[in-house]
């Protein structure tokens, strides 16, 4: 935590971050195309349950993450979440604005490490559709922007006590951590397993375990 990930993730005015570069790229490359859609949706994962960020609806708006099987009877499962918000955008702006609305209603609290301490992982995914005449195809690419929030240890994060803080804000600030904790530990076996070569035989991967793997 406070190691600034969400400046290189987000940056500022002057210093442009992942995001912002990514989505520059992407419609620079998508303007030589013909027939094209792009969708943005953002989400948070907060306590093990999604959110969407860009919900009309007043307060917070939980959606639910279901798991697809891909054409044919050996399809590769996928998930996805239907009822979250899509947005369609037509140039960086319009994507970027989607974004930072989303951060204004993301969670966030103070502690004694970052006094503007993400409290859930931020997921900014771009939907893209091209049509190609010549082959008669459709082609779909989905692109998941993640800023993750950081790992705590909790006799350093609330280790000063801060005076403004409940018994409340303190328990919901452990069961915050743990279960950041617990999912960015689940994220770290997954890449483990992904990297293993076959011949180690650790086949499983635990995708399920954590809503932040799933996505």
């Amino acid at each position: 935590t406070g190691s600034g990930k969400t400046f290189t993730i987000i940056g500022d005015s002057q210093n442009r971050g992942i995001i912002p570069r990514a989505v520059t790229s992407m419609f620079d490359t998508l303007q030589h195309r013909k027939h094209w859609a792009v969708e943005v949706c953002v989400l948070e994962i907060y306590n093990e349950r999604a959110r969407d960020l860009l919900a009309t609806t007043p307060g917070v708006t939980q959606v639910d993450i279901h798991e697809v099987m891909g054409p044919g009877g050996d399809g590769v499962p996928s998930f996805h979440c239907p009822e979250a918000t899509h947005r369609e955008v037509r140039n960086p702006e319009e994507a970027l604005t989607a974004l930072f609305e989303g951060l204004r209603r993301r969670e966030t609290a103070r502690t004694d490490m970052n006094h503007n301490s993400s409290r859930s992982h931020l997921i900014f995914t771009l939907n893209i559709t091209q049509s190609d005449d010549a082959l008669k195809a459709t082609l779909r690419g989905r692109l998941h922007l993640v800023d993750l929030a950081g790992c705590e240890r909790l006799k350093r994060s609330m280790g000063g006590g801060c005076s403004d803080k409940t018994p409340r804000d303190r328990d919901m600030q452990r069961r915050e951590a743990g279960a950041i904790n617990k999912s960015l530990t689940q994220l770290a076996l997954v890449i483990y397993r992904l990297t293993q070569p076959a011949s180690v035989g650790l086949r499983h991967v635990p995708y399920r375990d954590s809503m932040l793997t799933r996505l």
